[in-house]
């Protein structure tokens, strides 16, 4: 890099992390003081972290060997430990999460330097939850640190231009809400909706074919799920998985799994209770500002929202526009929705929040109750066909009736053998 751009006494790292770390003038930035569009976000928007469903979340503390170091390193890493930073990072990144957890772990200086190499330590300090969540789930062979980074420097969601509060794990893919409900690339797909049509074993039945089907995921290359258990968080359900629909079709002949476009079609669907059990909140590690970001939503579309539904309410009939309500933001996203939201316009003039504070923006959301994930589920499985084993019932008959005529013609053979030859002497 010439001198005559950056400072003499100022190195390579110190011009990267300027650069990189440098707040832009944007027109909105401009247009806003800072003061004033933190004020704006304060009073005009709330961090939404409930979607309906649970997503996972880690309520216990987060493993030491992730935070605490190892110690002043004593022994070294061979020629590893020469390579330029920028090279380390590059082979680093590559590595799946339960590698770069094998690597750390190895002695005092890989720890250290896995603290050290930029990308590894962004992703150590600001994305513990997602590495986290990824064992917890089984997804550690199945994820790299790279994609982590590149989920948490990316606003973006993954299948469209909106901001994307939410990560899908299965992919390592920042999401909205609105394609986590709707994206078929994100369709997920539980082992007991499975095994219906899991018909290799077909004599078990059902759920006795369970343990052949959990078997035959563990062997095959595909990303096994663990679901957690929305009674009790801390854990995971017992002898139920759930798997990317895009992966089951791409491996049904290995799994012996009948399919047809029709239940395609079915497992497309929706299936919240499985995506949203695949995802996280997820903030955003804005570089041009070195801020971490939370999803923002605005209180003024979740008061027009709830003034509506209750005048539809009262009206007899239902309003169903939760679109608005449901839309993420980041920091500038938001300022830029301001603009043009004359909702939130309104919070903002007004000299205090209206009253007590709204409980749906109080809570960053809502849970539905057990009833009405109950009543959402029974919608899906009451459409899945049930499986007609007649065919395979009437082919064991078949098996069985050959089997018998066998059997006695052997035998009948064996007791004339014997007669021929006392005959003959």
């Amino acid at each position: 890099m010439s001198s005559d751009l950056v400072p003499t006494k100022m190195s390579d790292l110190d011009a990267y992390l300027s650069d990189r770390y440098a707040p832009t003038d944007s027109v909105d930035q401009l247009a806003n003081p800072p003061e004033e569009a933190a004020a704006i976000r304060r009073k005009c928007s709330y961090i939404r972290k409930k979607w309906y469903f649970p997503v996972l979340e880690n309520l216990g503390s987060i493993p030491k060997g992730l935070t605490n170091p190892l110690g002043t390193p004593t022994a070294g890493l061979g020629h590893f430990s020469k390579l330029p930073s920028d090279v380390m990072n590059n082979i680093l990144v590559q590595l799946d999460v339960e590698s770069f957890h094998c690597f750390r772990n190895v002695n005092a200086k890989a720890h250290s330097i896995t603290e050290t190499v930029l990308d590894c330590r962004e992703v150590l300090k600001y994305g513990q939850t997602a590495i986290t969540s990824i064992i917890r789930t089984g997804l550690s062979r199945h994820v790299t640190i790279g994609e982590i980074h590149l989920a948490l420097t990316s606003s973006k969601c993954g299948f469209c231009e909106e901001y994307g509060p939410l990560l899908f794990l299965p992919t390592c893919t920042r999401t909205c809400h609105e394609c986590l409900r709707t994206s078929p690339r994100m369709s997920m797909i539980g082992t007991e909706e499975i095994l219906p049509f899991y018909t290799r074993f077909g004599m078990y039945r059902g759920h006795g074919n369970r343990s052949h089907l959990l078997k035959s995921l563990r062997k095959s290359s595909m990303a096994v799920m663990h679901v957690r258990d929305h009674l009790r968080p801390r854990k995971m359900v017992k002898n139920v998985r759930c798997v990317l629909v895009d992966d089951l079709f791409w491996f049904q002949e290995e799994l012996g799994f009948e399919t047809s476009d029709s239940m395609r079609s079915l497992f497309d669907q929706e299936w919240l209770q499985y995506r949203t059990a695949a995802s996280i909140n997820f903030p955003f590690l804005n570089t041009s500002t070195g801020v971490l970001e939370k999803g923002l939503s605005c209180r003024g579309c979740q008061e027009v929202f709830q003034e509506r539904s209750l005048q539809a309410i009262a009206a007899g009939t239902t309003y169903g526009a939760v679109a608005d309500r449901d839309t993420c933001y980041s920091h500038e996203g938001f300022q830029k929705h301001f603009k043009t939201c004359q909702h939130a316009q309104r919070v903002w003039e007004n000299s205090e929040l209206p009253g007590r504070e709204a409980w749906f923006a109080a809570n960053g959301g809502v849970h539905w109750g057990i009833s009405e994930r109950t009543e959402y589920c029974q919608q899906f499985a009451v459409q899945l066909p049930r499986v007609n084993n007649e065919v395979f019932w009437v082919s064991v008959g078949v098996a069985v009736q050959v089997l018998f005529y066998a059997c006695l013609l052997i035998g009948y053979a064996k007791w004339l053998t014997p007669a021929a030859s006392s005959g003959g002497v």
